[in-house]
C-alpha cells in the first residue's frame, strides 16, 4: 500500500530537466540584479565616505562647529549602516530557496524507483517527505494526503501543465525558503 500511495508523486525526466532550466535562469537573473544591488549601495557608501572626509576636514578647518559635526557625522553613519545593513540582510537571504526546490525535484525524479524497490525504510523515509505525519491507516487502507509541493504531483503526467507545476512549486519554496 506503501509503494501505491508515493509512486503516484514523481517528475519525468522531462519535467525535471524543464524546471532545473527555469531554476538556473532564475538564479542567473537573481545573480545579476544582486550585484547590480551590491554596488549601488557600495557607490553610496563610498560617498558617505568621502562625505564624512570632507565633514572631518570641515571640524579640523574650523569651518564647522563640533555641535553640527557630531549631528552630520551621526546621520551620515546611520546611513551608511543602513546600506551596509541592507547589503547583508540581501546577502543572506538570497536564493535560499533555490537548493531545496532542487532537492525537491531529484527526489520527485526518484519517486519511481524507489517505489519499485523493496526497501521498505527508504518508502517510509520518502513517504515522509511527501505526506508528513498525514498518513493514517484506516480498515487496512493506507491513506494520506500530500504536503506542499508533493501534492501538486498529483496530477498525471500527461495532464499536466509545467509551467503552472513550475509556479506552483517554486511559489512554495519562496514563500517557505526565502
Amino acid at each position: 500500500q506503501l509503494t501505491n500511495q508515493i509512486k503516484k508523486f514523481f517528475l519525468t525526466k522531462t519535467e525535471a530537466n524543464y524546471m532545473i532550466a527555469k531554476l538556473d535562469i532564475e538564479e542567473t537573473q537573481s545573480t545579476q540584479a544582486y550585484d547590480g544591488f551590491i554596488q549601488a549601495k557600495q557607490s553610496e557608501i563610498k560617498k558617505l565616505n568621502t562625505s564624512l572626509g570632507i565633514l572631518l576636514d570641515s571640524l579640523l578647518d574650523q569651518s564647522v562647529d563640533k555641535q553640527t559635526f557630531q549631528q552630520k557625522k551621526l546621520e551620515l553613519v546611520s546611513r551608511k549602516k543602513t546600506f551596509e545593513e541592507q547589503i547583508s540582510s540581501l546577502g543572506q537571504n538570497r536564493n535560499n530557496w533555490l537548493g531545496p526546490m532542487r532537492d525537491f525535484i531529484q527526489n520527485a525524479i526518484t519517486t519511481p524507483e524507489i517505489a519499485a524497490s523493496h526497501d521498505l525504510m527508504t518508502k517510509k523515509a520518502h513517504a515522509v517527505k511527501i505526506f508528513g505525519s498525514n498518513l493514517k491507516l484506516t480498515d487496512r487502507i493506507l491513506l494520506g494526503e500530500a504536503l506542499n509541493p508533493w501534492a501538486a504531483l498529483c496530477a498525471a503526467p500527461t495532464s499536466r501543465n509545467l509551467e503552472r507545476l513550475y509556479i506552483l512549486v517554486r511559489t512554495y519554496f519562496i514563500s517557505n525558503f526565502s
